[in-house]
């Protein structure tokens, strides 16, 4: 069976001391992979089994690498193996795309920019090429989720029905908002 294993890293800033981070516990859930992605690359594990499938289809939309191979193994029903332990230092710098170092104000403006970028949809995106590259896999769960997904701009009932789906839950409140929010304005 695909699986996968990652774990929670330390950040540190760049002269290796550590940053206080609020980490949350997440269920790991396709749904909830579709919100916030729990697996940082560095720290991912697979199998070749799922090295084999990552392999069968190559997206012509991939937003983050490490996010895709998560979302993958979790829509097709593999076993993701998340460890609350953390055995890497994730060095944190100015320059770093994504992160955990920065105040209320900018994690917010961060987050928001992950629904409201210049590559429009991405989330959207990325259920179509699970769907495309993927369907024969998929479970008929996470099929109907990403159908839903896929049909959210069509009507406001489908972006109801979206947004009221018990599957589409994070752990994060925060998260859920901006999912929420990214939905409504037709941005996720």
């Amino acid at each position: 069976e695909p699986s996968l294993y990652c774990c929670k890293p330390q950040l540190v800033d760049e002269n290796l001391n550590h940053i206080q981070t609020n980490w949350i516990n997440l269920n790991c859930t396709f749904g909830e992979s579709m919100i916030i992605n729990a697996s940082v690359g560095c720290t991912q594990v697979f199998n070749k089994k799922l090295v084999g499938l990552i392999n069968e289809f190559d997206p012509p939309f991939l937003m983050m690498h490490d996010g895709w191979i998560y979302r993958l193994c979790l829509a097709i029903g593999g076993n993701v193996y998340y460890d609350h332990s953390s055995y890497i230092l994730y060095r944190q710098h100015g320059g770093n795309v994504v992160g955990g170092k920065s105040n209320f104000y900018l994690k917010w403006k961060r987050r928001f920019k992950s629904y409201v970028k210049k590559d429009k949809n991405t989330r959207l995106n990325t259920a179509k090429n699970l769907l495309n590259g993927y369907s024969d896999y998929l479970t008929e769960e996470n099929k109907q989720i990403l159908s839903r997904i896929t049909d959210y701009k069509n009507s406001l009932g489908d972006k109801l029905s979206l947004l009221k789906d018990p599957n589409m839950n994070s752990a994060s409140k925060e998260h859920n908002r901006m999912f929420k929010m990214a939905v409504i304005l037709g941005y996720y």
